[in-house]
């Protein structure tokens, strides 16, 4: 679909995100993160919305130390607050 060209934005990668997240299907949001990174696009607010979704800490935090190695700052208050459940559920546990 992207390779055609017969999309120019990044709408259907974050449709489909969305409705895997909400499928309960995080393990799916992956590898469409790849796909987007080799587009130059980075999903941080969905794909730790996944991680959390998966208990994933170390995860979660692999992205947050991307997002502070990004070159270009693309994070939002969104991406951070998404962290948030995933702190406090795997808090609870211990």
């Amino acid at each position: 679909m992207y390779d055609l060209e017969l999309v120019d934005n990044t709408s259907p990668f974050d449709n489909m995100m969305d409705l895997y997240l909400r499928l309960g299907k995080p393990e799916k949001v992956f590898p469409l993160v790849v796909a987007m990174k080799q587009r130059n696009i980075f999903p941080y607010s969905l794909w730790m919305q996944s991680c959390g979704s998966l208990n994933d800490l170390d995860g979660a935090e692999k992205i947050l130390d991307e997002m502070n190695t990004d070159r270009e700052d693309r994070s939002s208050w969104d991406a951070f607050a998404n962290l948030e459940p995933v702190f406090t559920v795997k808090r609870n546990r211990h």
